[in-house]
């Protein structure tokens, strides 16, 4: 029987594929009666890590104490425009080359922008080393 785990990281783009399914199928699994939206609301908060939680933390209060489907619905789309967000990041990254009249630390600068919006999960080394490769 699968454990519901936590949502550490980049929550997938559909957060109800990865997250609402395991938590339905771990209770159902235990025939626990469905709970209220108050309920499935605070147990899917106490499951949130890292940038999930950030994501939950950052909606707006009225939402978070909606229901459970108005609370699943606003994370979902927070998570596809941030995706979609570093999918444009990396678009410019990949098209991203020194100007002739862009000093060299301006040029660094845009770059680590750049690498941060389009990967901001990854930590400091990796960063340099990805932004090497530009």
């Amino acid at each position: 029987m699968r454990d519901v785990k936590g949502t550490p990281g980049r929550p997938p783009t559909r957060w109800s594929v990865f997250f609402v399914k395991t938590l339905n199928e771990r209770y159902d699994a235990l025939r626990v009666p469905q709970g209220s939206d108050g309920e499935l609301c605070a147990l899917s908060r106490s499951k949130l890590e890292g940038r999930a939680l950030s994501q939950y933390e950052a909606l707006l209060r009225e939402i978070m104490e909606d229901g459970y489907d108005t609370l699943v619905n606003a994370m979902e789309k927070a998570c596809q425009a941030e995706h979609f967000s570093e999918v444009l990041a990396l678009e410019e990254l990949k098209k991203f080359v020194k100007r002739e009249e862009q000093s060299v630390v301006e040029f660094c600068v845009e770059l680590e922008r750049l690498t941060r919006r389009s990967s901001p999960e990854l930590d400091e080394a990796v960063l340099a080393i990805f932004a090497s490769s530009v």
